[in-house]
């Protein structure tokens, strides 16, 4: 555990676990009717999500610590059961109750009340040993560090755009140069022009792609046809012309012969100058290039395709080698300059922290995506010691690059709110390139019950703040 981040522990924490301790004297006291009873599982389920959040919110706790954290979860979980068991059984009775053979129904019914006080009566015993197992580990939830400060909504004062253009510029205008200029090399008449955007995962490939191809130069030089699809680590030739076929027609494809698919392909870009960009590009295999690239041959002289690709072999593979652009590590003013305007937003900047944030900065190897990351992240607080804690921390002692930003995000990940994660965790059972309105995406939240109104938080805000961390 991080010493610096040892200190006496928080009230906030001490009166939770008081109020754990409590609640379970007061819940095995009880020897009234499973109404009552239920009604102290809902506050002591109220309390070990407000414990589980501040656990979940503090950095570089320990095994011990993350053991006992996922038994509160595991807790929370059947907290969650019993209770949705209990409200559900009693709901159907009520409706039960209306018909004419309710004593003959609820006789046979597995749900009569013998069944059902034993079945209530086991869940809580079983909930009551585990939270004495939590409890007799108290001491390790005393001494964590210092939380965070409550964490705040922030407005996006920002448009997306304006973040990533910051030391980007000429290569932006390099780039989409190369895209727009004529080409006058014969040889490569009746054919695409690859261009290629080379470099570490992290250093911003894909958004600057999107600079790119929302440039006003860009949209007039390819007017309607221009095209975007993710290929991934997977490089299936069908599958790409697939993704490739519906944006050019805009609307779902469901042809499964590769033949049928390259001749629609042939037939919707055919007498059309196109810009397509194949983001985040793995393939090494010259002959799976060579199947689609022969199917996208068919548009006028001019037509180009952009790709993304951390590899530069697969450039080389693709015909782009004259025309890569390795994409280089930000300068160390860009990289302070995105660095706080993440982390301070419109608000007045603090000296002392900018002091840390440099340092901080430093570290990040010229990375955008490293900087974003921890200025999203301490945006939240303005805690010195928990600044200098992510200075401190034991991510900058390895060497590789792309681990190095890697550990970073998994760093902001660890602190960002329980909710946030299940919405996480809820938007990873899509596909890398699934598309979803975003109000769609957070009724989805909403019905699963990731976000709930709290205190003077609407439920909308609080969904729209887990979105702008996705």
């Amino acid at each position: 555990m991080e010493a610096a981040l040892v200190t006496a522990a928080s009230r906030f924490m001490v009166q939770n676990v008081s109020d754990l301790l409590q609640l379970d004297e007061k819940l095995k006291a009880i020897t009234a009717s499973n109404k009552t009873k239920m009604k102290k599982l809902k506050e002591l389920s109220a309390i070990i999500d407000a414990v589980i959040q501040d656990v979940d919110s503090r950095p570089f706790i320990d095994a011990a610590v993350k053991n006992l954290l996922t038994k509160l979860k595991y807790l929370a979980y059947d907290l969650e059961d019993v209770v949705d068991y209990y409200d559900t059984t009693v709901s159907q009775k009520k409706q039960r109750s209306n018909t004419s053979l309710r004593p003959v129904r609820d006789f046979f019914s597995p749900n009569n009340q013998v069944v059902f006080k034993s079945r209530i009566g086991g869940m809580i015993k079983a909930i009551t040993e585990s939270l004495d197992s939590i409890l007799l580990q108290k001491s390790v939830l005393l001494d964590l560090p210092q939380s965070k400060s409550e964490p705040r909504l922030y407005r996006e004062t920002h448009s997306r755009n304006s973040f990533v253009v910051i030391g980007r510029e000429p290569e932006r205008n390099k780039i989409v140069d190369l895209l727009t200029k004529d080409d006058d090399d014969e040889s490569n008449h009746g054919t695409v022009k690859v261009i290629a955007i080379a470099g570490m995962g992290g250093l911003g490939k894909t958004t600057l792609a999107q600079h790119v191809f929302d440039d006003e130069r860009v949209k007039a030089q390819f007017e309607n046809s221009r095209m975007w699809t993710v290929v991934g680590a997977e490089f299936d030739p069908a599958k790409v012309m697939k993704s490739v076929l519906e944006a050019a027609t805009d609307a779902p494809v469901n042809i499964s012969q590769i033949d049928s698919v390259r001749q629609n392909i042939e037939k919707a870009l055919s007498g059309r100058k196109f810009l397509l960009v194949l983001d985040d590009v793995w393939n090494e295999d010259p002959l799976k290039w060579g199947i689609l690239k022969a199917a996208l041959t068919c548009g006028v002289r001019g037509s180009k395709i952009l790709l993304t690709t951390r590899n530069q072999q697969v450039s080389k593979i693709m015909g782009s080698s004259n025309t890569t652009h390795q994409l280089q590590q930000l300068s160390q003013d860009d990289c302070l300059s995105l660095f706080q305007q993440f982390a301070f937003g419109d608000e007045a900047v603090d000296q002392k922290l900018v002091k840390i944030g440099e340092k901080i900065v430093e570290k990040c190897g010229g990375v955008p995506l490293a900087a974003i990351s921890l200025g999203n992240m301490l945006r939240g607080t303005r805690d010195e010691t928990y600044w200098s804690s992510v200075l401190k921390s034991e991510i900058w002692q390895l060497r590789d690059e792309e681990d190095k930003v890697l550990a970073i995000l998994k760093l902001s990940y660890d602190t960002l709110l329980p909710r946030s994660k299940k919405c996480f965790a809820f938007a990873s059972l899509f596909s890398k390139n699934y598309k979803m309105a975003k109000d769609e995406l957070i009724k989805l939240w909403i019905a699963n019950d990731f976000v709930r109104s709290d205190k003077n938080f609407m439920l909308r805000q609080l969904a729209t703040t887990s979105l702008m961390n996705l």
